[in-house]
């Protein structure tokens, strides 16, 4: 036989061994499946927008050894009229070979809010309007799956005893300076400076009346606190509510647990309505406590013991001893004010609490922020399990979800 032809038969057969093939649909059926998330909310640098991420578990039903290649979305026009016209939605394999994603990219933050909270109370819309389509590798052929949904509705939910973050401040480059509306409906993004929104707060923390009582909040409140100087500060209070719009969203704040550090602040702040640069409701007359600390949204008084959104300092010849400290983002400890570096304000739920009597059960302090009791660590070891200490920052407007 000649060179020529033994090589071409040779390659048409080593080809058609290891190469896979296009095939038809196997017996073994996929299975979507939606994960539920606590905070489905992030920032998507290539984009340069704020995302909503619904985790997706792909499955077989007879066979677990395949590999994802590619998948893709159909999405009901109705869908993106109901929300916005210029948000792009799109379907991304994640690292795990049976994990995706399916992605909201926002035009602005408030429309993610707004996204998150129409998918936590009517999840069925968007199971209805998304259909997926996805090729796989079975058995070394490549399998084409269309026109596929769920087979569950998709969930953003908290487990109980899950500290989330609605305040977080971690450097510079992003001033809280903001107005009235910024405050109401948040900003930045929640794995870095972050402020949930007046809004969202009031409808976590709100609780029903019962009878005659005046309504109260199981949620508990949680801060901590990094100085320039290396030194933490950690307060934890029994309660915390934020009430509604028409009292421009006062603050309701619970006795501190033993070995609070910070302790004053929330008998100053209890009961103060919200401030902005551009809504003055402090106590003190004259200037607004905004325009005197940075221009940042606060609780204040006649101004504060601490106002974790005011400034954030950049002269570091400016110390804790100095008059001017308390003019920043800081907070009032021994008698003078201390600049701050890194803050955390959290919540949590106390449905837990009726079962442990406070201080029984302790968790570790950080690592997945899902804790089965209130735990309060006395010490930061390393700036790096600052950042780590909680990892939700949000929640839909779901009852199960709310404090």
């Amino acid at each position: 036989m000649p060179t020529q032809i033994l090589a071409a038969v040779l390659l048409i057969t080593v080809t058609g061994i290891c190469r896979p093939t296009l095939a038809d649909p196997v017996e073994s059926q996929p299975v979507l499946t939606y994960e539920t998330v606590c905070e489905p909310l992030s920032y998507n640098g290539l984009y340069l927008r704020h995302q909503l991420e619904l985790p997706i578990t792909l499955n077989m039903t007879s066979t677990s050894d395949f590999t994802l290649i590619d998948i893709d979305t159909k999405v009901d026009s109705a869908l993106m009229a109901l929300h916005h016209h210029k948000m792009r939605i799109t379907v991304q394999p994640a690292f795990q070979p049976q994990l995706a994603a399916l992605v909201f990219i926002c035009p602005t933050f408030y429309r993610c809010q707004q996204l998150k909270e129409s998918v936590a109370s009517n999840p069925e819309t968007v199971w209805r309007s998304i259909q997926f389509s996805f090729s796989a590798q079975i058995d070394n052929k490549i399998v084409r799956y269309k026109n596929l949904r769920t087979v569950n509705l998709p969930s953003i939910a908290c487990d109980p005893g899950q500290w989330v973050v609605f305040q977080r401040r971690v450097d510079d480059s992003l001033s809280f300076a903001q107005d009235w509306d910024a405050y109401v409906n948040g900003f930045g993004s929640p794995g870095s400076n972050y402020w949930m929104g007046l809004d969202q707060l009031f409808k976590t923390t709100v609780t029903s009346a019962n009878r005659d009582s005046p309504r109260t909040s199981r949620c508990r409140l949680r801060i901590e606190i990094e100085d320039f100087n290396g030194e933490t500060y950690m307060g934890e209070y029994r309660m915390f509510q934020v009430l509604d719009p028409k009292q421009n969203y006062r603050l309701k704040v619970g006795n501190a647990v033993p070995d609070s550090d910070l302790t004053s602040w929330a008998r100053v702040h209890n009961e103060m309505q919200f401030s902005t640069y551009d809504r003055k409701h402090d106590r003190q007359a004259g200037t607004s406590c905004s325009h005197q600390h940075g221009y940042g949204g606060w609780w204040y008084e006649s101004c504060h013991h601490m106002n974790l959104n005011g400034a954030y300092l950049t002269d570091r010849n400016i110390t804790n001893s100095s008059a001017d400290s308390k003019f920043y983002a800081s907070v009032l400890h021994r008698s003078s004010y201390r600049p701050v570096k890194r803050t955390l304000m959290m919540l949590n739920y106390l449905l837990l609490l009726i079962l442990l009597p406070f201080g029984r059960a302790r968790s570790k302090a950080h690592g997945t922020g899902r804790q089965t009791a209130p735990a309060f660590p006395r010490k930061f070891s390393t700036a790096t399990q600052f950042s780590k200490t909680a990892a939700g920052s949000g929640l839909g407007p779901q009852r199960r979800q709310r404090c």
